[in-house]
Order: C-alpha cells, then sequence, then structure tokens
C-alpha cells in the first residue's frame, strides 16, 4: 500500500512539472512551443533570385572593364554607362562576349598594322642613315631605333581610346577626342607613331589579373 501511495506522489509531481514552463505557451495556450526551431528546408523564389542576382551583378561589374572615358565625362555619365553594359552583359550574355571578341580582333589588327607600317618606315630610315654614313665621318653613331613590335596591352590601350590628340586648334567646340582604331592607323600612315610602353600602360590598371 505505501509503495501505490509513493508512485501515485511521483506521477502527479510529474504533472506539476510538465504544465510548469507557461512562458512557451502559444497565443492560444493549446500547445507548449519549442525552445530551439530548426532552420527551413527550402528558400523562397524572391530570396533565391535576390541573391542570385545581387551576386551575378557583383561579379559582371567587376568583370566588365569598358573603354577609358571620354575627356570631360563626368561620373554620373560614367555610372550609367557601365550599368548599361552590365544589363546587357546579365540579360545578353552573347551581345558582351561578341564585343569583347571584336575588341581583341580590333585589337591584333591595330598591333599588326602598327608593327607593319613601322618595318616599312625603318627599312626607309636605314636606307637614309647608310646614305649619311657614307657621305660623313666615320665618328657617325646611328640614333637609337622606336619600338617596331606591339603588344596586346598595346593594342587593347589603344582600342579602348587610351590614345588622344589636342584638337582645340582646329575645332572650336572639342579639345581633346580619343583616336579610333583606324585613326591611329592613319596617323601611323603619315608617319605619327604612339610610344607607349606596357610598363605605363599596366601602371594605370586599376585590376590586376585575377580581377581581368
Amino acid at each position: 500500500m505505501t509503495l501505490v501511495l509513493f508512485i501515485l506522489h511521483l506521477l502527479a509531481d510529474l504533472k506539476v512539472l510538465h504544465a510548469a514552463p507557461t512562458q512557451n505557451l502559444t497565443a492560444l495556450n493549446t500547445e507548449i512551443a519549442p525552445s530551439w526551431v530548426q532552420a527551413p528546408d527550402g528558400r523562397g523564389t524572391w530570396s533565391l533570385l535576390y541573391s542570385c542576382v545581387f551576386t551575378l551583378s557583383l561579379c559582371v561589374w567587376t568583370a566588365v572593364h569598358l573603354n577609358l572615358p571620354k575627356h570631360g565625362e563626368r561620373d554620373t555619365q560614367r555610372f550609367f554607362r557601365k550599368f548599361g553594359w552590365v544589363l546587357l552583359a546579365i540579360f545578353a550574355p552573347e551581345l558582351g562576349v561578341f564585343a569583347a571578341f571584336q575588341q581583341i580582333s580590333w585589337a591584333r589588327r591595330v598591333c599588326s598594322a602598327l608593327a607593319e607600317i613601322r618595318l616599312h618606315q625603318e627599312k626607309q630610315e636605314a636606307s637614309t642613315r647608310d646614305a649619311v654614313y657614307q657621305s660623313s665621318a666615320s665618328s657617325y653613331t646611328h640614333p637609337k631605333s622606336k619600338r617596331s613590335s606591339y603588344s596586346l596591352t598595346f593594342g587593347f590601350y589603344a582600342v579602348m581610346g587610351g590614345l588622344a590628340v589636342d584638337v582645340s586648334q582646329i575645332h572650336d567646340k572639342l579639345s581633346i577626342v580619343s583616336l579610333s582604331p583606324r585613326g591611329i592607323q592613319h596617323l601611323a600612315q603619315k608617319g605619327v607613331i604612339f610610344d607607349v610602353s606596357d610598363e605605363d600602360i599596366k601602371d594605370k590598371s586599376k585590376a590586376d589579373l585575377l580581377a581581368k
């Protein structure tokens, strides 16, 4: 009999302990709220779209290398110009790839054309130097020749608008204009050679090799 009373007493204590944490009751006081809730198994459509588009936009913003800004272009114009290319690369990436392919083709074409023009000019200068050397004293020294080959770094720099000329004396509104690839080749044929070293170009770059 004493054992039965002791068991009933224990059961009564367990009921009291089980009903004690009233602070975890729900609003309807029908269920006991758990003290730890596991994370949901899935994510909503909006959260997936938002995170993916945001991450993709940051990656494309870093990867896109636009042409050098024109002289006098404001920061807001530069921002919206890059923003437009980012949208184009996200929603129509094939157009961005085509623009990059076209630019590298122009860069190689400019390097090849400048090297050919420079080689032709060096042959003419060599023949002139030989004639001067034969008719002058033996102490004549040949001047140092300029670069006869152009790297792809120089080609990209030229195609992206890195070479510019001052036209303030012949134009009323414009002061400095960037040269197009055809304009660079035309000036080179007239004897105007832009000699910019790769070290100077890389020194002005704002992105390292990993970012490129």
